[in-house]
């Protein structure tokens, strides 16, 4: 499991720094880049959604962006949701390599964990199945943190006073 994990981290943050690389807002890049997330949570059995928002610039420019977010849903009453979050955008000229293409991956390596541990059997299952029973778990790509964090306002704004509390 453990060299499992590893390669799917590598490959994963390999693909956006190399494959997609500098992913400022506004590119192209960043787009592919959302969609490339977008695609591994819906393998992974997330239910994905993109969650869309305007972000406008200093000189009035506005970017359509979106924000990436998966769930391992409650399989009973849920009482506690717990978030995985990062950006998956960079500065104009960076790649993203530490800021934050290891956020990214470290994410959705989590999401792949727990999603294979809550499909297996034995002990160590059964411990992760009782949390589940109770326990969301949300895993967020958020887009425009390095023009102000806007899409984890945006993000915010979307969720309900019980979520915040």
């Amino acid at each position: 499991m453990q060299y499992t994990s590893f390669k799917f981290f590598r490959t994963f943050a390999d693909f956006l720094s190399n494959g997609i690389g500098v992913r400022p807002v506004g590119s192209n890049a960043l787009w592919l880049a959302g969609e490339y997330i977008f695609k591994r949570m819906e393998d992974l059995g997330l239910n994905p959604e993109e969650q869309p928002f305007v972000y406008t610039d200093k000189d009035g420019l506005e970017y359509n962006l979106f924000n990436v977010v998966g769930e391992i849903k409650a399989t009973e009453k849920e009482e506690r949701v717990i978030v995985f979050c990062a950006h998956y955008d960079t500065v104009p000229t960076s790649k993203g390599g530490i800021d934050n293409t290891t956020g990214v991956a470290l994410v959705m390596t989590l999401a792949k964990a727990l999603t294979d541990i809550l499909r297996g059997d034995g002990e160590r299952t059964e411990t992760l199945k009782n949390l589940n029973k109770t326990t969301t778990y949300r895993f967020i790509a958020l887009a425009g943190e390095e023009v102000g964090c806007v899409g984890s306002k945006a993000y915010l704004t979307r969720t309900t006073k019980e979520e915040k509390a």
